[in-house]
């Protein structure tokens, strides 16, 4: 019960604070770069968001891995966060190439216009910046599968608030809109390396070995989350 408070809180004290970032920086980027500027960062920040529902491993470990804790099965858990890392990093390889394919087309072209090039960058680096925020993905799952949704929730406003200041900041200085984006794709890869940090000191018995994948066990976790992705997919819209 009191870690259900706990963790309740930690949540809604995070929402606020990601929602005065969310005020903050559209505001500051009219102000400094123009509305036909800000329209590309909401369009390319929105698409980000989208992308990284892709995730949808992470489900599937937060319901195996809370399965699995009661009775202590610490193999059965290494296996399930060894094969969701394998698939997490599939998706992220495709999005890598993915993302590779968008940017070589963007500095290979002569004939685009500036407003299509400035698009089509943005959008690049917010490819590489959620290919790097999936990558932890497994391991926000293992540490929402131990109910430390205070540890999650901290580290996503954490992430959001320094990421608004960094903003803000550089906006001061006259920095681009790309610049901007490149301190999106770096906060991406610093709040992963937390993640993965933060589930190998709570929880260090939880191992990723190779001889722990299990076909089978990922055949569930793709139905699981597709399942459970297509239900929040739905709100999205």
């Amino acid at each position: 019960k009191n870690r259900f408070s706990y963790n309740a809180l930690v949540y809604w004290i995070a929402q606020i604070l990601v929602i005065a970032a969310g005020f903050i920086i559209p505001r500051q980027i009219n102000d400094h770069l123009g509305q036909a500027t800000l329209g590309v960062w909401d369009f390319g920040w929105a698409t980000y968001n989208y992308l990284s529902i892709t995730g949808f491993s992470a489900l599937g470990v937060t319901r195996y891995i809370a399965l699995h804790r009661a009775t202590q099965d610490t193999i059965q858990q290494s296996k399930i966060y060894t094969t969701a890392t394998i698939l997490q990093l599939t998706v992220c390889l495709l999005l890598l190439l993915l993302t590779t394919t968008l940017a070589t087309i963007v500095y290979s072209s002569e004939n685009m216009d500036t407003a299509t090039y400035q698009m089509l960058s943005i959008m690049a680096m917010f490819g590489y910046a959620v290919t790097a925020r999936l990558v932890s993905d497994p391991s926000r799952g293992v540490v929402t599968g131990l109910h430390r949704w205070d540890i999650h929730h901290a580290i996503n406003a954490g992430e959001d608030i320094v990421l608004a200041i960094l903003i803000v900041s550089a906006l001061f200085f006259n920095s681009s809109i790309f610049d901007l984006a490149k301190m999106v794709f770096f906060s991406a890869i610093v709040s992963s390396f937390v993640r993965v940090m933060i589930k190998s000191k709570i929880c260090p018995e939880i191992e990723f070995r190779f001889k722990f994948w299990n076909k089978g066990l990922a055949v569930e976790l793709i139905r699981f989350g597709s399942k459970s992705l297509s239900n929040s997919g739905s709100q999205l819209i």
